[in-house]
């Protein structure tokens, strides 16, 4: 019965999930009563009286047990993957945190980290932590394929040294190449359906990344508390709130598409169109509607890259743990950002400081092994396992700061 999987619901507020030992002691501690609700696997689709759970209460001091009168549990949460209650369990927002400190954030992942991957070493644990993270795909820690440089016969790659001149007349003519070839294949049945299942094809791809990424994210940060729970069991718990980021990450992707769409049109418009009637030679009056094309077209990738950023980094830590949407995370995270704007400047810099210097690391590795661990590296899951424990560290990085911000919203332990 310890290995079940159980929760329990106060104030129609849903917690787990816990194992039966873990249940036991909080109803010894009074986080709940005998007429709350629990759920176990093995109830099906019915939550039940936690006093009418065996051995789940001490025995009452008298021979009569009162039984506890029967209740109704929202529709909304007949399942433990079932919508959470509205109320959660710390206010999001309105709260004064406190100061929190980076360096000791970065010194409690790095104490994490060390004993949960390297006190008690347990291969099939590091191979479980590695398959979540690398279901969430952390980007920030990937880095390109291969670091070996590339040489050619000819072209941009070539052996031969070319002048500036030499190499920007050779982009263009590639890019011309490559415009000419779309625009031409727009003019047939044949071409337009293939750009369009194209297009399909990759948009497929992208919403199967978002779905596994969002049910990783979920997965990843559970194991980072329970580093042996098992994968099918924080496969099923993860569904609902994995669910909830999933929408939110589609309908963020397609508003950057649109946004990038237009900033691609003004571009065509402004720029583009005007360089192919010139007879594809450059002119300065074109230098300053490129500078606005470039600025908004980074401007739109920045936004982009960086919700994604404070998304793993702040958002899903405040869902996993209040049980709360995507918007009252966000919410919470501006409240936060609003009494200390600059003590996220510095989360962030920090950040990226240490990745240079895991970067470096990195890098020494790759040539020293004679770039054969950039191509175990580059292997899926491979990469994933060998680089856990950075993983593992920018993780728990980001869980110790908010932990310090706010210890009701993210607890660290």
């Amino acid at each position: 019965m310890a290995e079940n999987v159980w929760y329990y619901a106060t104030n129609n507020v849903q917690h787990g999930p816990f194992t039966f030992e873990e249940m036991k002691t909080f109803a010894r501690e009074g986080r709940f009563s005998r007429t709350d609700l629990v759920w176990e696997p093995g109830f099906g689709n019915r939550w039940l009286n936690a006093g009418t759970v065996a051995d789940l209460f001490p025995p009452p001091a008298g021979d009569a047990v009162e039984q506890p009168p029967p209740l109704s549990f929202p529709e909304t949460a007949q399942a433990p993957d079932a919508e959470p209650a509205a109320h959660p369990r710390a206010p999001l927002n309105g709260v004064r945190g406190e100061t929190p400190s980076v360096f000791r954030a970065a010194a409690l992942a790095f104490r994490r980290m060390r004993d949960v991957l390297f006190s008690t070493c347990c291969f099939p644990r590091w191979l479980g932590i590695a398959f979540c993270s690398w279901l969430c795909n952390d980007f920030y820690l990937r880095l390109p394929n291969s670091l070996t440089p590339k040489t050619g016969t000819g072209g941009i790659h070539s052996g031969t040294a070319q002048s500036p001149d030499a190499v920007f007349k050779e982009l263009g003519n590639l890019f011309g190449t490559a415009y000419d070839t779309f625009v031409q294949s727009l003019h047939t049945r044949v071409g337009i359906c293939i750009v369009s299942l194209i297009v399909c094809v990759i948009l497929l791809f992208k919403l199967l990344s978002f779905f596994l990424q969002s049910r990783g994210n979920f997965m990843f940060l559970h194991r980072w508390y329970h580093p042996d729970e098992k994968i099918r069991t924080v496969w099923r718990n993860s569904r609902y709130a994995a669910n909830r980021l999933f929408r939110w990450e589609v309908g963020f992707f397609f508003c950057f598409l649109i946004a990038m769409g237009l900033t691609l049109a003004f571009g065509h418009q402004a720029v583009l169109r005007p360089y192919l009637a010139n007879g594809k030679a450059w002119d300065a009056r074109f230098l300053v509607p490129l500078i606005y094309f470039v600025c908004l077209a980074l401007g739109v990738l920045f936004t982009y890259t960086s919700a994604r950023s404070i998304v793993r980094e702040f958002i899903v830590p405040v869902m996993y743990w209040q049980g709360c949407t995507v918007g009252a995370a966000w919410l919470s995270f501006f409240s936060l950002c609003w009494q200390r704007p600059f003590r996220l400047l510095g989360f962030y810099l920090l950040m990226y400081a240490l990745f240079l210097a895991w970067l470096l690391v990195y890098l020494l590795a790759v040539i020293g092994s004679l770039f054969i661990g950039g191509i175990l590296l580059a292997l899926p899951y491979v990469g994933a396992v060998i680089l856990l424990p950075a993983s593992f560290f920018f993780r728990g990085y980001s869980l110790a700061f908010i932990h310090q911000w706010r210890k009701d919203l993210v607890p660290l332990e």
